[in-house]
This record gives structure tokens, sequence and C-alpha cells, in this order.
């Protein structure tokens, strides 16, 4: 997880990032459609280029505008009330590890991301692009403790020329294999029930590599800078960015990004990365039409 606006980032590892992308043709453009610009890496000619996609962004985002309840918690509070889970049982089989490398930190980090089809997931777009623009160097991913192959990479152009608000902080990753085995989740813009979510998602803790979950309610609201967010008093760490927020039903209405406020811990090597503790809330991306309609059409490209 990533700390909002002062980028505080987490400890992982290895291979490589990517973008490129398939020119849309008049005959799949239509009324409904909107342009998005995107950003493409492709891991097989490490070529990089910009491109425009057409999505047809089929549900409209329910205006939400009740707030967080007011807390102390990032880890809310001083002690972690997360739990590790097994990565290879549903539904975490299907919450993938990125392994991290930039060619500005000599450490590696780790992040966090979901399936939502065999080939494709949902993760933050400052895990392959991190606040100062910078591509990361290579990646692994990891699901169910097996590692996979990446074929392409995709983040919208506006997470770098909007200067990084959170409605643009969304990316998705091409597979180059199938994952049958494994739970996929399900996009929903629907509005957030008064029932339980869940965080769940990698980070360095306990002398190793490891994924953690919490549960609680979550909060629909509009930040300061415009963006549709969600809130909630749901313990997380660093490394847990672009991990999924999502119901008993494993469907995912946010993309697990920020902690905001709390005060910095510092790292104890061999133990855990840095963290916050007492921070106010966490938040995520919220699942808008447009972003549904981005994962929906890189779904329907590689399936």
């Amino acid at each position: 997880m990533k700390l909002r606006k002062l980028a505080v980032f987490l400890l992982a590892s290895v291979v490589s990032c990517s973008v490129l992308f398939t020119p849309v043709s008049a005959r799949d453009i239509s009324n409904d459609t909107i342009p998005i610009k995107v950003e493409e890496y492709d891991h097989k000619t490490d070529q990089t280029t910009e491109k425009t996609i057409y999505i047809n962004p089929s549900e409209t985002s329910p205006a939400i505008s009740d707030s967080p309840t007011a807390g102390t918690y990032g880890l809310i509070g001083t002690t972690d009330r997360r739990t590790k889970v097994d990565p290879t049982e549903a539904p975490y089989d299907g919450i993938a590890y990125l392994d991290l490398l930039y060619k500005s930190a000599p450490t590696k980090r780790v992040g966090t991301g979901f399936l939502v089809s065999p080939n494709v997931i949902v993760t933050a777009a400052h895990n392959l692009k991190y606040t100062n623009d910078e591509w990361v160097k290579s990646y692994t991913v990891y699901i169910g403790n097996q590692e996979r192959t990446v074929k392409k990479t995709f983040v919208p152009v506006d997470w770098s020329a909007n200067n990084h608000l959170v409605k643009d902080d969304y990316a998705v990753i091409i597979l180059d294999e199938y994952v049958t085995d494994a739970t996929q989740f399900t996009l929903s813009t629907a509005a957030a029930g008064t029932g339980e979510y869940t965080v769940a998602g990698y980070c360095f803790w306990d002398k190793g590599f490891n994924l953690y979950k919490h549960s609680g309610t979550v909060s629909a609201m509009t930040d300061s800078e415009g963006s549709p967010v969600y809130r909630y008093q749901i313990d997380q760490i660093g490394g847990q960015s672009g991990g999924p927020v999502y119901n008993r039903s494993n469907k995912v209405i946010g993309i697990n990004a920020y902690e905001i406020g709390g005060k910095q811990k510092p790292l104890v090597s061999g133990v855990h990365t840095s963290y916050r503790e007492n921070c106010s809330c966490n938040e995520a991306v919220r699942i808008t039409s447009t972003i549904k309609g981005f994962f929906d059409y890189y779904v329907s490209q590689y399936q």
C-alpha cells in the first residue's frame, strides 16, 4: 500500500515491465464508447507505446455521499488485526504477488494484484509506474505461489498527465498464460452495502512475503481532488496496494491503494518493512463505470 501523496511504498523483488496496443477499427467504435489513452509495454519486444482504446462504460456508477467514521487506525491503531492466509486456497489463490524492481531504487518492493479472467490481472498504476513516473524496471508475478509469465502491461496516460490523481490509479497486467485453477474476482460498480468487505494483499512481514486479510465496513466519498474513493477502518500494510476490496461473493468494489495519516514506523530488517500506525483510515480507488470498462476491454481483447 502507498502513503497518499507522501509515496510510502514497500519492500519486494523481480522480472520485466511492459506497454503496447492494437488500434481499434471503425466498426469497433459505437456512440456509447469513450476513448482512453494508455501506455503499453510489450515484454517480448521491450517497447513502450502510447495508443488510444475505446471502452464501453456499460454501467453507471452510483452516487454515494456518506463519509467514513473517524478513528485512529493504517494500521488503524497500533495493533495489527490482520490474519495471514494461505495463498493456495480460494479466494486467495486469485490474488497476485508482484515482485517489483525500479532503476532508482536499490531495494526491491512488493505490490498486489488480482485475477479478473484467466490471464488478466488488475492492480494499481503506482505499482507499475511510480509517482516519479518511472516504469518498473522488472517484475515477477506469482499466483498461488507459482511464478507466472507476463506478456504486456497497460497504464492510463492520465495517471501521469493528471499528476497521479486517485481516480487514475489503476492498471492491467496481461499474462502470457492462462491460470485456470484460481479464483477470478468480479468487478462491480454497485454501491457498497452495510455488510463486511475484505482487503487482502501481500507485504513483507514475519521474515517473509506473506498474504494477509482484514475485514470491515466501507464508506464511499469523493476526495478533495474529486476522485471517487472508498475509505475504511480496515488494517493494511504497504505492499497491499493493488489488492481487491471485495465482499463474500468475491465482487470487487475498489482497488486498495492508500494510507491516510498516521505515524511512520521504521523498517526492522528481516522482520517487516516500514509501515504506518494510527492512520485515520485507509483508502481504495472506487470501481467506476470507466474503470470497469477499461478492464472489460482487456478481458475481451485477451480472452
